[in-house]
């Protein structure tokens, strides 16, 4: 009777997804390269801390999937841009 994904609820979306499975705290092109993995269906399915930490667009909003407009936000926050 262990939460396997304790407080998962309480992560906010911030785009970092690798190392796969245990998050490092920064976002950077090993994230895009999960991101990127997730949307082809390469990792299937994400899990629910995926979801917590990838889910970035809209943003304040999470729709639920990781889909392009998440990878394409991820990949801009990586590259510092506007």
């Amino acid at each position: 009777a262990v939460d396997p994904e304790p407080l998962v609820s309480a992560i906010i979306a911030d785009g970092d997804l690798a190392p796969y499975g245990a998050p490092d705290g920064l976002v950077n092109a090993a994230d895009v390269l999960i991101a990127q993995r997730i949307v082809l269906g390469l990792i299937n399915p994400p899990t629910a801390q995926d979801l917590a930490h990838g889910d970035v667009y809209p943003p304040g909003a999470p729709d639920g999937v990781i889909n392009l407009s998440d990878l394409l936000l991820i990949q801009k926050m990586v590259l510092n841009l506007p």
